[in-house]
């Protein structure tokens, strides 16, 4: 019996033809891919972003810390006498997120825009 050959897919013919366009066909699926899983995954958090900012204390501008300088002409004065100046005075921390999302819908944002430039770039 004579074996029947698989039929090939459009893809396969073009990888015949084009190697390189069949890998940038390939590529653009997996962005599209990885693009729409990224949307999906944050819609419930940018839902969640919109009833948190509804309220009008999350639209409040929240304060920034400000780094805590010792005076310059008192450290000559007695700086030996000083223990060194914490990092956290130097360097505070930024305020923390308004709600528990926020700093995972930031990330899941950058990366679609990252893919969504990708797919830019590969059109």
């Amino acid at each position: 019996m004579a074996r029947l050959k698989e039929p090939k897919t459009q893809i396969d013919r073009i990888r015949e033809i084009s190697p390189r366009y069949a890998d940038l066909l390939d590529t653009n699926q997996n962005l599209h891919a990885r693009y729409d899983a990224v949307i999906a995954e944050s819609r419930p958090l940018a839902e969640e972003e919109r009833r948190s900012q509804a309220s009008w204390t999350a639209q409040l501008p929240k304060p920034k810390p400000q780094p805590k300088h010792r005076h310059s002409g008192a450290v000559a004065l007695v700086g030996s006498l000083l223990s060194p100046q914490p990092a956290e005075e130097l360097a505070p921390l930024p305020p923390p997120p308004s709600w528990p999302g926020e700093q995972r819908l930031r990330e899941l944002s950058a990366e679609a825009e990252n893919v969504s430039e990708a797919i830019k770039l590969i059109c």
